[in-house]
């Protein structure tokens, strides 16, 4: 990974420019399109999100997206969601080590805008 690849390049979002001008992700399978926008860029610990909350309860999830937005904010991240949570969002979060840091991970999440 120390090559820039799997997901090495994410921390190009910290750059609101590329931010701004990276606002989509796609994701293409055999049979459809799925559109994701881009509404937060930020470091985060090395939890394992899906081991550490209960992402089926509406509840959780809710809060999960309220921490996330804390945790945007507090690193200096880029957070632009005009959206308030309600636990229903589908969300994209895509993840990948910091350089020289085993105990932080950067984070670009996406909310599916169309399908």
């Amino acid at each position: 990974m120390s090559d820039g690849s799997m997901f090495g390049d994410l921390d190009d979002y910290s750059d609101e420019t590329f931010f701004e001008e990276h606002p989509y992700i796609y994701i293409y399978t055999e049979t459809r399109l799925f559109a994701y926008e881009i509404y937060a860029a930020y470091r985060s610990g090395d939890e394992h999100l899906l081991l550490n909350y209960d992402l089926t309860d509406t509840s959780v999830f809710q809060e999960y997206l309220t921490t996330a937005q804390t945790t945007a904010e507090n690193a200096r991240g880029i957070y632009t969601a005009s959206w308030e949570p309600t636990g229903e969002e589908h969300i994209l979060t895509l993840s990948t080590c910091v350089a020289a840091n085993e105990t932080k991970r950067y984070l670009v999440q996406a909310i599916l805008v169309e399908e």
